[in-house]
């Protein structure tokens, strides 16, 4: 990029309203970030599927760590693809902030609904192990999605709220616990 294209990218951003501006700052802060923490789900279900094997059906916890993956592959051209925008002096358009918020809702999901699939209520080490590591991606999507709140929300709601009910609703007193820890946790996140 040249000189002169460059400037005439930098007057165009100064022309915007502040609101635009900053919510592209945020997009761009909250794309480079997850690029980095995208990493994460798939070596945290690689993890956690060698920690549930022989617990948990080989089908179904083979299933769910090809979903993780997935969806985390599916969110490197939705990334570049802002990227070149952002690039070329775009990155304003409305459509971006539900994308977002989109793809971080369905990666937050695939954790929160998919290890109610993988817990088994006869297990209180299964249960544990679960809300740990559902618990511990949402502490680090705080730290990776915050500069966008909206993503923030959409992605842990999903990823703590069916944990830690269905933890809440049993009829034990460690899962009661370990289920309204998830809530106090969810909370104090957001």
């Amino acid at each position: 990029m040249s000189v002169s294209q460059t400037r005439e990218i930098q007057a165009s951003d100064a022309a915007r309203p502040y609101s635009e501006r900053l919510t592209r700052a945020q997009l761009i802060a909250l794309t480079r970030q997850s690029r980095l923490s995208n990493f994460v789900p798939p070596v945290n279900s690689v993890i956690l599927g060698f920690l549930l094997w022989g617990n948990v059906p080989a089908t179904l916890l083979l299933a769910w760590v090809a979903l993780v993956w997935t969806t985390s592959a599916v969110r490197w051209p939705i990334f570049r693809q802002f990227d070149a925008a952002v690039s070329r002096g775009a990155g304003y358009e409305r459509r971006w902030c539900p994308i977002m918020v989109t793809v971080h809702f369905v990666a937050g999901l695939v954790w929160g609904v998919s290890a109610l699939a993988l817990l088994f209520q006869d297990s209180i080490l299964t249960e544990a192990y679960l809300v740990i590591f559902v618990l511990g991606m949402g502490a680090g999507a705080t730290a990776s999605f915050a500069a966008f709140f909206p993503a923030l929300v959409a992605y842990l709601v999903p990823l703590a709220v069916p944990v830690a009910g269905i933890l809440v609703a049993q009829e034990t007193t460690e899962a009661t616990v370990l289920g309204a820890a998830g809530f106090v946790f969810l909370v104090v996140l957001l």
